[in-house]
C-alpha cells in the first residue's frame, strides 16, 4: 500500500472506532475506508479536469503502487 492509502485506512479506523459498537466495527471500518477512497478519487478527478488532465491516469498516479 502506498502512503496515502495507509493514511486513509488509519483515518477510517479512527472514524469507525468513534462511531461503531463492537458488533459492527469491521463493517463500519470498511465502509468508512471505501467512502474515503471514493472522496479522494473525486478530489483528484476534479483537480485533473481543472488542469485538463486525464482523470484515470491522474488517479492511478495519485495512488501509485496500487495494482490494477
Amino acid at each position: 500500500m502506498n502512503r496515502r492509502i495507509k493514511e486513509l485506512y488509519t483515518k477510517a479506523y479512527c472514524m469507525a472506532f468513534d462511531e461503531a459498537d463492537d458488533k459492527n466495527f469491521l463493517d463500519h471500518h470498511m465502509e468508512k475506508f471505501a467512502e474515503l477512497i471514493v472522496k479522494e478519487c473525486m478530489y483528484v478527478g476534479r483537480l485533473s479536469q481543472i488542469n485538463n488532465g486525464l482523470v484515470d491516469s491522474d488517479i492511478k498516479d495519485h495512488f501509485y503502487g496500487v495494482e490494477k
